[in-house]
């Protein structure tokens, strides 16, 4: 496998951005990985983080999310957060 770093991060989310029509001004690539950086660091799930979803900004990391991970699954990688999270 590869592991992601930071900018491999970004291009992989700038994908998913342009792949479901998302402005990137409006909602921030780097923002965006954040939010899932925090989420693998609290252990939660693509699909938890979904589930939990309060607003318009979470609903759509909540579906980046989901397919950022899929893309890492695809590409047979995985970002620094999953070498913490599947060592859990």
């Amino acid at each position: 496998f590869t592991v992601y770093d930071e900018e491999d991060q970004i291009q992989v989310i700038k994908e998913c951005l342009k792949e479901l029509n998302i402005d990137d001004k409006r909602f921030a690539p780097k923002a965006i990985a954040y939010h899932i950086s925090s989420a693998k660091d609290k252990l939660i799930s693509p699909r938890q983080y979904s589930d939990d979803a309060d607003d318009l900004f979470k609903e759509k990391v909540a579906i980046i999310y989901n397919m950022y991970q899929e893309k890492l699954n695809k590409n047979n990688a995985l970002d620094f957060d999953d070498l913490l999270y599947y060592a859990v």
